[in-house]
Parts: structure tokens; C-alpha cells; sequence
């Protein structure tokens, strides 16, 4: 701030847009990156944190328009293709994610945000091929020791009832994001208790698999949302006639 109040200046503004995103003052990015762009309209900070921020609010278009500003400007800043990937997953369209790490892997094949978005495409991402899943989680926790990779790796090996190597992973997420609120690393802890009771608990397990079992069979695949809640809740919707 005493930089910016003596040099105004597009790049200072990005770098502080950069500085407020990683520290998750959202709100102070987005007004930096605005003040950036609004000082240089190719301002290539400004564009991708903007961007980031508009997909983190789920604004897919004006995503989309920041990072392809980024991509006529600088076509080897690899963070606005695996934002466009991003794009891809949560549209749904995997084949055209994949296509854009493809581009930043052939540019740079160390850039393990790549692989870590190839693995989602692959598996959460319901393409049915969880082995090349993992072994993309693998090659960017092989790069980056730091990557999310660990918590979507551990979300495959939950899925395949790999308990261990499930607990493995959600652990050393942890300890990766020490003093993180946010519902990634809140579920991460949730998981954590729950596989602890998987392993030393046979009947748990056995219950868990029902579980497993009965969510598959009310899966919605078209567009509908389906919310599972616990015994002690559903007895209250049903029983005590909750409003």
C-alpha cells in the first residue's frame, strides 16, 4: 500500500491482486485486479487472478474472457490454459479439459497443475479410468509435494476402499495446509475420522459399504442434486415432524 500510494502502476496492482488472492482476501483481489486492468486492459496479473476470481464465484464467462485476454497476450502463461481446463470440468466437458493440460504439458511437462487437473478429468471427472487418474495424481505429487493432488488421490482410494492409502493421503493434505479453513481441508478432517473407524471397525466398514451401495442406487446423473443426511436428522424430518 505505501508502494501504491506513490506509483500507480498496472503490475504493483497486480502483484497485490496476486498477494490478496493467496491469502485469501478475495474481495481485495478482485478490487486490485480491477485497478490493474483498468491501468493496462492486457495487465496479464490483473486478467488471471480476476479470472480466478470470477470461477471461483462460478462466473464461467467472464472467467473465461480473462484468461483467453491472458492467452492473445503471453500464449505460454500456462495458468490461463489449466484455468480454461478448470472451465472445461465444470462444465462437464472432459475431453476438451484434457485437450487444454495437454497444451500447457507441451509446453512445460513439469507443471504438476496440469496433472493434477488431468486426474480429475480422468476420475472425478467420471470418465471410468481411475488407474490413469492416480497415475496423474502420482506425477504431480512427484513434482509438487505441495499439490492438491494429495486430496483428490485420496478421495480415488476412498472410492476404491483403499482405506489406507485413502487415510495416507488425506493426512499429509493436512499437514500441507496447516491453520486452512476451507471445505476442502474441513472435509479432508472429516474423512480422516471416518476411515479411522473404517479400518478399525469391521462392522463399520460393513455399514459403510451398505452406504456406498444405497448412494449409488439413488445417484441423479441429470442435472439434479442429491443430499444424504444422517440417521439422527431423518429421524427428526420424519418422526418428530419436523417444519
Amino acid at each position: 500500500e505505501e508502494v501504491l500510494s506513490n506509483f500507480n502502476n498496472a503490475e504493483l496492482y497486480g502483484e497485490r491482486s496476486q498477494a490478496c488472492y493467496r491469502i485469501g482476501l478475495f474481495e481485495l483481489s478482485k478490487d486490485a485486479a480491477f485497478a490493474s486492468i483498468s491501468l493496462d486492459d492486457k495487465s496479464i496479473k490483473g486478467n488471471h487472478y480476476l479470472g480466478n476470481y470470477y470461477l471461483d464465484q462460478n462466473e464461467i464467462e467472464k472467467a473465461k474472457k480473462c484468461y483467453n485476454t491472458i492467452i492473445k497476450t503471453n500464449p505460454n502463461y500456462l495458468y490461463s490454459y489449466n484455468g480454461l481446463g478448470v472451465i472445461h470440468i465444470k462444465k462437464e466437458e472432459y475431453d476438451l479439459a484434457i485437450k487444454e493440460f495437454e497444451k500447457i504439458l507441451s509446453i512445460d511437462p513439469n507443471f504438476s497443475n496440469a496433472y493434477n487437473g488431468m486426474g480429475i478429468a480422468f476420475g472425478t471427472g467420471n470418465m471410468g479410468n481411475v488407474e490413469k487418474a492416480i497415475e496423474n495424481y502420482n506425477k504431480a505429487i512427484e513434482i509438487d509435494s505441495c499439490s492438491a493432488a494429495y486430496y483428490n488421490r485420496a478421495i480415488e482410494f476412498f472410492n476404491r476402499q483403499e482405506y489406507k492409502k485413502s487415510l495416507q493421503d488425506f493426512s499429509k493434505y493436512i499437514k500441507l495446509k496447516p491453520g486452512v479453513k476451507d471445505y476442502f481441508s474441513y472435509n479432508a478432517k472429516s474423512k480422516i475420522i471416518e476411515l479411522r473407524k473404517l479400518i478399525s471397525s469391521v462392522e463399520y466398514s460393513v455399514i459403510s459399504d451398505l452406504v456406498n451401495k444405497i448412494k449409488q442406487i439413488l445417484h441423479f446423473k441429470n442435472g439434479c442434486i442429491t443430499h444424504y443426511t444422517s440417521m439422527s436428522v431423518a429421524k427428526s424430518l420424519i418422526i418428530n415432524d419436523s417444519p
